[in-house]
């Protein structure tokens, strides 16, 4: 990667494709049986969480 190769990049990228999004999907799958999921689901991104929204814990800062 020091060198700026495109190769690297599509080496990661492929990892990223087929090995850590078929995964977080599988995890997301098998969370969904638990009533929590929903609240989870609306607070979190797939890869990045959401820190800026309008999201429950944001909306519970509100109220307090």
């Amino acid at each position: 990667m020091l060198v700026q190769h495109w190769l690297p990049y599509l080496i990661l990228g492929g990892f990223f494709a087929l090995i850590f999004i078929p995964n977080i999907l599988k995890k997301d799958k098998s969370l969904s049986r638990y009533p929590e999921f929903t609240e989870y689901k609306a607070n979190s991104g797939l890869i990045i969480p959401q820190l800026w929204g309008d999201n429950s814990l944001n909306q519970e800062v509100k109220k307090s």
